[in-house]
């Protein structure tokens, strides 16, 4: 059977209280589902939605323009902040600071490390 755009069934299960609605506005013998067409119509066109954008836009731009002076009269009420102090720089440590002076008795002196023997292993002869 062939279907155009313009006729298209289709069958849904609608909610109790979403009927009662539907049943108030069919007033003057119109039917359920041309409640519904006209409600599907003026969603897609999108008017109610371009309506309320352009209004939630111009309620936005009010408030920025009442938010900028009230930050401007309080800016003017209020003083400016005073800058910190800058926090007086630290020596860097050096080894004096840390461990006293160093003691250069002993420099030059180079002394040699007695190397322990090493033990004989007795897996050792399988080198």
């Amino acid at each position: 059977m062939p279907t155009s755009a313009a006729h298209v069934r289709f069958s849904v299960t609608l909610p109790a209280n979403l009927v009662t609605e539907l049943d108030r506005e069919t007033v003057g013998g119109g039917t359920r589902s041309e409640v519904i067409r006209t409600r599907l119509e003026a969603s897609y066109r999108g008017d109610a939605l371009q309506q309320e954008i352009v209004q939630l836009r111009g309620e936005l731009q009010a408030f920025k323009g009442r938010m900028e002076a009230l930050v401007a009269r309080l800016e003017a009420r209020l003083p400016a902040p005073e800058a910190p102090e800058p926090e007086p720089e630290m020596p860097i440590a050096t080894y004096e600071h840390m461990y006293g002076p160093i003691d250069l008795s002993n420099v030059g002196v180079i002394r040699q490390r007695e190397l322990p023997v090493p033990k004989k292993r007795w897996w050792g002869f399988w080198r």
